[in-house]
C-alpha cells in the first residue's frame, strides 16, 4: 500500500449548470427547468473551485490528507434564482418546477440530451429535492481568505449567455 498524500475537494452544484445545460430554456423560454420543488442549493462558481484548488496546490503541506466540502456563500431556491435572473436580465424568468419524470423525458426527447447524462442529472436533482444540496460551508473563505462569489455576482458576469 502506498501512502500518497491527498486532499479531496467536494464542490456543491456549479453555478455554471445555469449558464450551461440549463441556459437554453432561460434564453429561449424564460424558464428554469429543474425538478427540485422548493429545495435549496448552495451553488458555487467554478472559478471559485479553481481558485481554492490552486491555493491548495500551492501550499500542499497545509492541506495534506484533508477533505473540503466547498459551497457558495448562500443556499437559494430555484424560485430565488429566477428572481435574480429576472432582476438582472430585466425580463421575467420563472421556475418551471416540473415533476422528475417530466423533466427527464423533456431533457431526452425534446432537448436531445444523452440518456445517460439525463439519468445522472435526474439522480442529482432527486438528491437535491430531498434536501442534500442546502448545506453552506465557510471552507472557501477559511482557505482562500475571502468570500466565494454569490449567485447574483455570477449572473451579472454572464448576462450574455441568457440574452
Amino acid at each position: 500500500q502506498m501512502d500518497l498524500p491527498y486532499c479531496f475537494i467536494r464542490p456543491s452544484f456549479f453555478m455554471q449548470n445555469i449558464s450551461g445545460v440549463h441556459a437554453f430554456e432561460i434564453k429561449h423560454f424564460d424558464r428554469i427547468v429543474v425538478p427540485v420543488k422548493k429545495a435549496l442549493t448552495s451553488f458555487i462558481d467554478a472559478e471559485d473551485i479553481g481558485e481554492i484548488t490552486a491555493k491548495i496546490l500551492s501550499e500542499p503541506e497545509k492541506h495534506q490528507n484533508a477533505g473540503y466540502s466547498i459551497t457558495g456563500p448562500e443556499a437559494i431556491s430555484y424560485d430565488e434564482a429566477a428572481i435574480i435572473l429576472t432582476e438582472e436580465l430585466s425580463r421575467t424568468i420563472t421556475y418551471a418546477d416540473p415533476k422528475p419524470k417530466q423533466a427527464k423525458r423533456y431533457w431526452i426527447d425534446i432537448r436531445g440530451l444523452d440518456k445517460e447524462y439525463a439519468t445522472v442529472m435526474a439522480m442529482l436533482y432527486m438528491m437535491t429535492r430531498l434536501g442534500t444540496a442546502k448545506k453552506v460551508t465557510n471552507v472557501f473563505e477559511n482557505v482562500v481568505g475571502k468570500k466565494p462569489q454569490d449567485f447574483r455576482q455570477f449572473v451579472k458576469r454572464n448576462l450574455d449567455v441568457w440574452r
